[in-house]
């Protein structure tokens, strides 16, 4: 993003669409992981409204180069989105819209979101690569969610999620509560 940029565009962009990522990223878990979003984070970082759009996908997509993907409704959303941000901007607080499209699904219904808490149930693999040297994988199962306003819950009932990030991780904290906290350090 910085090198188109300041060195391609030598011009702030109107708008940076990062994907679209075949695998959703969902819940607090992907967000501090992925590229994707990475990119559409470090865009909004450089006052470039940005929206980072995912398709749901089967563990064969994911893992396999050669799995046909149907990008066609990401794509349609993305263009939507797209269009509608050039035209009216982000929506006021928001420095990312974090998309993820369900797969399967034939006309977008679009979800207002919240990250949910964690998405996957974690579990460590020690594996040997060819040289006999361990390395780890991690592996994980999805988690479903009972919480309607959540990513999961939307993309796994069809949803288009749409989740407005910030940059600004700052948590809401009772400030005397912190200053209490913070003075038993000296006792």
């Amino acid at each position: 993003m910085l090198i188109a940029e300041y060195a391609i565009l030598k011009r702030k962009p109107d708008l940076l669409v990062a994907g679209i990522n075949v695998g959703e990223n969902l819940s607090t878990e992907s967000v501090m992981t992925s590229g994707t979003l990475g990119a559409a984070l470090t865009g909004a970082s450089q006052d470039v409204p940005s929206i980072a759009v995912s398709l749901q996908a089967h563990r064969a997509h994911v893992f396999e180069a050669r799995s046909e993907v149907d990008f066609s409704l990401a794509a349609d959303v993305a263009r939507t989105l797209c269009a509608h941000a050039i035209a009216h901007g982000l929506p006021a607080n928001a420095d990312v819209l974090n998309v993820n499209v369900p797969m399967g699904v034939d006309l977008a219904r679009y979800k207002t979101t919240r990250l949910q808490r964690n998405v996957f149930d974690i579990r460590i693999i020690e594996r040997l690569d060819p040289r006999g040297n361990a390395y780890f994988w991690i592996g994980s199962d999805f988690k479903n969610s009972t919480q309607p306003d959540t990513d999961v819950y939307a993309l796994s009932n069809g949803f288009v999620s749409v989740t407005p990030l910030t940059l600004d991780n700052t948590a809401v904290t009772d400030e005397r509560a912190l200053q209490e906290w913070l003075a038993a350090l000296g006792r």
